[in-house]
């Protein structure tokens, strides 16, 4: 305690004050000194300075000792209504089960669950130290729950209800309750694909198959639409046609959808054009990917047809009426087939004969002079036939122009001419002319003249030939047009005006709007066939052109230029090779204009792409530079060696190399590399990916030849000691559990029969201990008989080891008598009766090992010597007896026992006579072999030499030597089963657990044939291929051979960069025509796109492209000549390479010309309608230079 005087004035006023806690007494020393250690603040109080722990924490504190001297003993205590739990020193682990405990207000909280008292519920308190977290739980098999307090509406999964869900499952459906707080409203669902379901009731399951199946129509061009007819057939699905195409198949996509346009709904069909003009409506391709083509077809007799539109009809009457013509001869024509004029036929007389008749057969004549004329014009003649009757033949005469006189039939006649026409060498002159001499006055010599002869024209020229023309329009002459072309309201034009050579060569010319043509005859006039079917090309932005208005149904959509493309009678495919404009861009530079995608519509997308071998690609402009894969090149060094040649610069030389594909690892530089195939990581991997099958099953994974050539050669091993393993699969592990360091026997011996299976270990006591126990060490005891048994048995006495576990407990016990000694051979004493009493009887049992023995001591004579237990035998009458003891079978200290029998092995006693002791042996069951005396055998079993059914050779012959392959045990014990293999023979490699090797072997092991020139490589390693080593110059040397040595290795000249640098230099390749010959000096330079090569420098590249295909020649590619094809003549100035672009389209005034298009030609501005209006337009038939 602490002394305080509060005034030093006064005395007797000092005080001992306690020093910890409170209590003083005034003049001496205080006896009630107390330490609250919950009040106070100390180190040892509940509060040391931050605060009382136990008010903190909701709990009171209470100090029971507070002697200053008892620190420590404070404790915190639960307040109500937690339990009163409390804690020394430290806070207290405090509980309330608030489904049971009454709280301060006496009421238990977790009662409010049953309050409801519509469905069963618990309460449930998932933390006791916690207030107020009490749970109300419906009881099965409702469920719900509420946290404080009542479900107010406990939900039923009425699935869960077993008869309910067994309605459904008995159907192989699934119930299904959606709302678990209704009743009565659960389904048996359908399993898919079908979707069917019913309430209440099993589900009658019907498979919609278009819910697996709808995207095959969906994905179809057109889109199509799934429809499944019968939802409990299988495989009935179809795929429709969307209207208004029409078309179905089953368990397919419709190949081609129909769409007839002619009696379809759409916004291209006919909706009766047609029809209401009183036409056939025709749609020659009904498909769903060819609108707009059906046409108007006029009904026969009538003719004419218009793509999408009313046709314009015509009708030959000659069609009807024409045999009238015919049965004379003669030769029908309808000169107007309009519907409206009818009755206008007419007969023509066949050549030569002339004749005419409109609606009647003609009455012919025939003037010779149409094919004789020329024997008299020739000769400046007039040919006359005076008698034109058909039947007047041979009657034409040749006669003389005036003043000349003479005629001659059939022949030129002889003139007489006045004047100077009389001197033969004046007429001749104009006479060999076709012309006649004429001397206007007589009297005036030298003054004559060639005149034209009738009906040619022309100015007389004196003393000369004069130029004469024969209009056969508008003359009258035997082959003149005589009007028929002007009665038949055509035009005639003669095309050659040549008196001699222009005979027969006028035409009739079908006014416009018709068109139509015919030499020496009346045309035939059609409408031209784009006057009525332009505008369908027209909407497709195209031109309409009818190349023969002669002939029906050949009009065509064109494409505008620069795109290229016709089709005949409907809207053409346009195409647009952008190459054809911009091609030159990459030309020049040696490289190729490609445009992937030529669509009319598809611009912007042509590219410049680099000569092979070299590699490069640029949108819209030329490859600034070409890269060079030496892949190209060398790639064949790889892929004759299967593996893949990669370049890892492009514009460095010798950056190529060969890597190892499909799983295998390696590459090498410049040559085939050396492959690394480690099969645990590829072939043995299990499906997750992450770990191996042998990994799986405990086991190691191992490749024992890791090369791309020798697959299939995994296996799992067995974990130590067991050596087992198994090729490309599991092994079967037998594991001698002995040998497991988990597993003990301590100092006992230990056995394991079967090393598949676990836990069977045998543990046996040492001898002279004796005991056994499976699986665990064993109860081992002493039998002391084991040692002191002679001495009983030397006296005809029976050891007997009455306590094992106590010494010195062991005894002789006499036979038959109830008398015994303890360590030491018993004094027995047979019945004064008994004959064995008599020293010779006992004697002769004594010296053959045996006991007397006297059953029935009032009959004499009966003793017998008997054998000595465990001995077995038949009693000797008045003699010793034979006595075994076999070993095997008895129960005796040194007998085996079960040591054999549990390890399923064979027990032999070889030698049973009763002194013959601990001589048993162990025998292996075959086809095993071994033996041991005294103890378990180890079996020895070698799988390649025996016959069994999971040895090489199961009765059919040894796998191994079979396939000339020897075959190896890896452990013979008899244990180790399914562990031998078969072995390569050398020099191959290889092996395999329970199965033939896959044998490998490298030709190019220890075969320096290719050296030093070459490498060799041996591209596959079995048996079954030998002689396929080849030997593979090394870079950039290029050559090869199998199977011997490379007989050169030469370089490709083009890899000279001087020799490859003259060829890219002008944008050409470089070609060495024979590397492998070894040939030097013969390169040459190849024309890219173009033809030419030269040896040793640049070519001159030739490209005429007006012959040639190109992408910027006349025809780029769709066998169209841009000028012949609509007849326009094509000329390359330039026909090289170098300059292309340059050819041109000439019209037929040899005029007219555009560079590198059509040009665009004069026309016969009178053929236009809107120019000839009324007819009264006068117009030469010719094209001229003006147009």
């Amino acid at each position: 305690q602490t002394c305080v005087d509060p005034s030093r004035v006064t005395p007797g006023d000092w005080y001992c004050v306690c020093a910890v806690g409170t209590g003083m007494q005034v003049g001496g020393a205080a006896t009630d000194c107390m330490l609250d250690e919950c009040v106070e603040q100390c180190v040892s109080c509940a509060d040391t300075g931050g605060g009382n722990l136990c008010a903190m924490n909701g709990q009171d504190c209470v100090d029971r000792d507070t002697a200053p001297a008892s620190t420590g003993d404070w404790e915190c205590v639960c307040r109500p209504p937690m339990d009163f739990r409390s804690a020394v020193a430290a806070l207290a682990s405090c509980s309330v089960k608030e489904c049971v405990d009454a709280v301060a207000d006496g009421s238990v909280p977790g009662a409010v669950c049953d309050a409801l008292g519509t469905t069963a519920q618990r309460c449930v308190d998932p933390s006791p130290s916690t207030l107020g977290d009490f749970v109300c739980v419906c009881e099965e098999p409702y469920v719900g729950q509420k946290l404080g307090g009542p479900v107010s509406v406990c939900a039923l999964d009425e699935c869960s209800v077993t008869e309910t869900a067994d309605v459904c499952t008995a159907q192989n459906q699934t119930c299904f309750d959606g709302n678990h707080t209704r009743s009565g409203d659960w389904a048996c669902v359908c399993p898919p694909p079908s979707t069917s379901r019913a309430a209440a009731a099993a589900a009658v399951c019907g498979t919609d198959e278009c819910v697996a199946n709808g995207a095959v129509c969906e994905s179809a061009s057109p889109p199509q639409d799934c429809a499944d007819p019968d939802a409990m057939m299988l495989d009935d699905w179809e795929c429709r046609c969307r209207a208004p195409a029409t078309g179905t198949a089953v368990a397919a996509s419709v190949k081609q959808c129909l769409l007839n346009e002619c009696f379809s709904t759409c916004a291209t069909c006919s909706l009766e054009t047609c029809i209401e003009a009183g036409q056939l409506c025709v749609d020659p391709a009904p498909a769903f990917t060819s609108l707009s083509d059906w046409r108007c077809e006029c009904v026969a007799p009538a003719a004419g047809a218009a793509v999408a539109n009313v046709a314009v009809c015509t009708l030959d009457e000659c069609v009807v009426e024409g045999s009238i013509c015919l049965e004379s001869g003669q030769v029908c024509a309808d000169l107007n087939q309009g519907l409206a004029e009818i009755g206008d036929w007419s007969c023509s007389c066949a050549s030569p004969q002339e004749g005419f008749a409109v609606a009647a057969a003609a009455v012919c004549k025939l003037d010779e002079c149409g094919d004789a004329s020329s024997v008299c014009t020739n000769v400046g003649q007039t040919c006359v036939d005076t008698f034109q009757d058909v039947a007047s033949l041979d009657d034409w005469y040749c006669m003389c122009i005036p003043p000349a006189t003479g005629n001659a039939v059939g022949q030129p006649a002889r003139c007489v001419s006045p004047g100077d026409c009389e001197d033969p060498t004046v007429s001749d002159v104009c006479t060999s002319a076709g012309q006649s001499c004429v001397d206007p006055d007589t009297a005036v010599p030298g003054d004559w003249l060639c005149a034209c002869v009738a009906p040619s024209t022309g100015t007389p020229a004196p003393q000369a030939a004069t130029a004469c023309e024969l209009n056969e329009c508008s003359g009258s002459c035997p082959t003149c047009a005589g009007g028929r072309c002007t009665a038949a309201e055509q035009v005639c034009e003669d095309s050659n005006l040549h008196p001699i050579t222009g005979l027969n060569t006028w035409r009739c010319l079908c006014l416009p709007p018709l068109a139509g043509a015919k030499v020496t005859g009346v045309a035939t006039c059609r409408e031209n066939e784009c006057d009525s079917n332009k505008e369908v090309c027209a909407l497709a932005g195209q031109t309409c052109f009818d190349a023969d208005d002669t002939a029906p149904n050949d009009w065509m959509c064109m494409c505008p230029l620069p795109a290229q493309g016709r089709a005949t009678m409907k809207p053409a495919q346009c195409r647009l090779d952008e190459c054809e404009v911009h091609g030159q861009t990459c030309t020049v530079d040696g490289q190729t204009c490609v445009d992937p995608n030529t669509a009319a519509d598809a611009t912007q997308d042509w590219r410049c792409e680099c000569p092979a071998p070299f590699e490069g690609i640029a949108l819209g402009a030329a490859v600034s530079y070409c890269t060079l894969n030496e892949c190209h090149l060398y790639g064949g060094v790889c892929t004759n060696a299967l593996q893949e040649c990669r370049d890892s610069s492009f514009t460095l030389d010798g950056t190529w190399s060969c890597h190892c594909t499909d799983g295998a690892v390696g590459e090498a530089a410049l040559g085939p590399a050396e492959c690394v195939l480690d099969e645990c990581t590829t072939a043995a991997m299990s499906a997750d990916g992450n770990s191996t099958f042998c990994d799986v099953a405990g086991q190691t994974c191992v490749d024992p030849v890791p090369r791309q050539q020798s697959q299939g050669d995994w296996y799992c091993q067995c974990p130590p000691p067991n050596a087992n393993k198994r090729t490309a699969g599991v092994a079967d592990c037998w594991v001698d559990e002995c040998t497991r360091e988990n597993v003990t026997c301590g100092v006992q011996d230990c056995n394991d029969p079967d090393w598949g299976t676990y836990g069977d270990y045998i543990c046996k006591c040492v001898y002279p201990e004796s005991g056994t126990a499976v699986g665990e060490p064993a109860d081992c005891a002493v039998d002391e008989c084991a040692e002191h048994q002679q001495v009983c048995i030397d006296a005809q006495q029976t050891c007997v080891d009455t306590d094992r576990t106590a010494p010195d407990t062991w005894r002789c016990l006499c036979a038959d008598i109830e008398m015994y000694n303890v360590i030491a051979p018993a004094v027995c004493t047979p019945p004064p009766e008994s004959e064995c009493n008599d020293a010779a009887n006992a004697a002769t049992c004594e010296a053959g090992g045996q006991v007397c023995v006297d059953e029935a001591t009032t009959t004499t004579g009966d003793w017998v010597c008997r054998c000595i237990a465990p001995a077995t035998g038949t009693d000797g009458a008045q003699a010793a007896s034979a006595c075994d003891l076999d070993e095997c079978a008895a129960e005796c200290t040194t007998c085996a026992g079960t040591a054999c029998t549990m390890g399923e092995q064979h027990c032999i006693d070889r030698d049973t006579s009763p002194g013959a002791l601990s001589d048993w042996e162990c025998v292996c069951v075959a086809p095993t072999t071994g033996s041991a005396v005294g103890k378990y055998a180890t079996c020895v079993l070698n799988e390649c030499a025996t016959v069994c059914s999971h040895c090489a050779d199961t009765g059919t012959g040894n796998t191994c030597l079979e396939n000339g392959q020897e075959c190896v045990d890896v452990d013979t014990d008899a244990r180790a089963q399914n562990d031998w293999m078969c072995v390569c023979e050398s020099p191959s490699t290889g092996n395999a657990t329970q199965a033939v090797a896959t044998c490998t072997i490298d030709e190019c092991v220890g075969n320096a044939a290719c050296e030093p020139m070459a490498t060799c490589f041996d591209p596959v390693q079995l048996e079954t291929s030998v002689g396929d080593w080849m030997c593979t110059c090394i870079p950039p040397s290029i050559g090869s051979a199998t199977g011997q040595a490379v007989a050169a290795c030469v370089e490709n000249e083009c890899n000279d960069e001087s020799n490859l640098i003259v060829c890219e230099a002008a944008g050409q390749t470089c070609v060495d025509p024979a590397p492998a010959s070894g040939s030097k000096g013969d390169w040459e330079c190849h024309c890219a796109g173009a033809a030419g090569t030269a040896a040793l420098m640049p070519a001159v590249c030739t490209l005429d492209e007006c012959k040639e295909q190109c992408p910027t020649c006349a025809d780029s590619g769709t066998g169209f000549n841009t000028c012949e094809s609509v007849g326009q003549t094509c000329e390359d100035a330039t026909p090289t390479a170098a300059k292309t672009s340059d050819w041109t389209c000439t019209c037929a005034d040899g005029v007219t010309t555009a560079v590198a298009n059509r040009a665009t030609c004069a026309v016969n501005e009178c053929f236009d309608v809107s120019n000839f209006g009324a007819r009264t337009c006068q117009h030469t038939p010719r094209l001229t230079k003006d147009g």
